[in-house]
């Protein structure tokens, strides 16, 4: 049976999520979300061939050793796989750091909603509420123990029901092909790099992903347009850099230490 919008989203709709799930301050599983969409419509497997969406984080202080409160930028793309798939649908990701870093941080949010994916945050689309005035959760939401949280759901999905909701999912027009032909930028931000000395390491982890079937003609609105679970395939999925106190500073330290009664 195929819920209206409405219906949907008065049961899975994502403060609702956050009123029963994010009381005790853990995060919703993205898998509720993949799995609510997924279920909307039933498609025999036989009839489903696979689709591949692969992970990307980069940074172009990878490698690199930096010093202290240096900015640190980073990215996300996916590739998604054609021929099999009429593009994203659903992306929900964590950017998390390594529990043996040096020094913990707060992961601050994504710097926005990139170019092409407007379909996927709200109002358009559906995603998390924002946080901290920000008007959207697309660009993720910080979570875990003061000074050492994550950045979590990053990301959110096209309303493909076919009817518009009130507040979030209010566009029924879905965008096809997104991801595929060319790496899309699902979020970018930026790091600042601590000040105990030593290698940094961050990491992307619950990737999750649905795709548009590919039919003809495509769906159009009121009807829904189905979607499936994509395969992750293994691409880059963590960076790291190292952090180290400039001889000059060190010297300067070192004067002022000697000079110490």
């Amino acid at each position: 049976m195929i819920l209206s919008l409405g219906s949907l989203l008065s049961r899975i709709s994502v403060p609702r999520w956050i009123a029963s799930r994010w009381g005790d301050r853990r995060p919703v599983d993205p898998a509720i979300l993949s799995l609510v969409v997924v279920a909307t419509i039933v498609v025999p497997a036989a009839l489903v061939e696979g689709s591949t969406v692969t992970f990307n984080l980069a940074s172009p202080q990878t490698g690199c050793t930096v010093s202290p409160g240096s900015p640190i930028d980073w990215s996300l793309s996916v590739v998604v796989s054609q021929g099999d798939n009429a593009g994203l649908a659903f992306v929900s990701v964590d950017l998390v750091q390594d529990p043996a870093n040096p020094e913990a941080l707060d992961i601050a949010p994504a710097l926005g909603v990139p170019s092409g994916m407007e379909n996927f945050s709200r109002p358009a689309g559906i995603s998390n509420p924002g946080e901290g005035g920000a008007a959207t959760g697309y660009i993720g939401v910080q979570r875990g123990t003061p000074d050492q949280r994550n950045l979590v759901q990053i990301g959110g999905l096209q309303n493909t029901f076919g009817q518009a909701g009130t507040s979030i999912g209010t566009s029924i027009t879905v965008s096809s092909g997104v991801g595929q032909g060319a790496p899309q930028i699902i979020a970018s931000g930026t790091i600042v790099a601590p000040a105990t000395p030593g290698i940094y390491r961050f990491s992307i982890t619950n990737s999750f992903a649905n795709t548009l079937d590919l039919l003809a003609p495509p769906p159009q609105p009121p009807a829904f347009w189905p979607v499936a679970s994509a395969t992750i395939a293994g691409g880059v999925v963590e960076f790291d850099f190292t952090v180290d106190i400039p001889a000059s500073c060190l010297k300067s330290y070192c004067q002022i230490s000697l000079m110490k009664p």
